[in-house]
């Protein structure tokens, strides 16, 4: 199941990465009502988009830049970075799982042997912890782009 669930996490992020956000090469015009980059001097439709200064490249429908990715999440790779960040989250809630089921399916080998049971209870609560934190946060990135996904934003 794990291996099953990296190599998606995997493919995920490969193709969320190699996938171009969306950039938009037409030249400006000199229309009053055009709204274009004064630093790339290129137009940008719709109005969601946006210059990225650390791609130096203007994007459509600009989310943010991200550098997990290592590079921008646009009109065209939108939906793969959500996939990713979805998939990690099942994944921490898969490891919180296992931490939780091993330790407990354990626990009376641990009251027979403390010197074991003390170095397992420091590694097994580091690593609770850690879960715990990153599955609050790839949980809150998560909530968050459903529920833009949701409104349509």
């Amino acid at each position: 199941m794990g291996a099953v669930a990296g190599s998606t996490v995997e493919n995920v992020i490969y193709s969320a990465v190699d996938t171009q956000p969306s950039f938009e090469f037409v030249k400006k015009l000199d229309l009053p009502e055009n709204r274009g980059c004064d630093k790339c001097g290129i137009s940008k439709l719709p109005f969601r988009s946006k210059h990225c200064r650390d791609c130096n490249r203007c994007v459509r429908k600009y989310d943010h830049h991200c550098f997990w990715v290592g590079g921008c999440v646009g009109e065209l790779n939108h939906r793969k970075f959500y996939g990713f960040i979805f998939l990690q989250t099942l994944i921490f809630v898969w490891d919180l799982h296992f931490a939780l089921s091993s330790y407990f399916s354990r626990f009376e080998d641990f009251k027979r042997d403390r010197k074991q049971a003390n170095h397992v209870g420091s590694v097994w609560i580091f690593f609770v912890i850690f879960c715990v934190i990153f599955l609050m946060l790839t949980g809150g990135l998560a909530f968050y782009h459903s529920f833009l996904l949701c409104t349509g934003q």
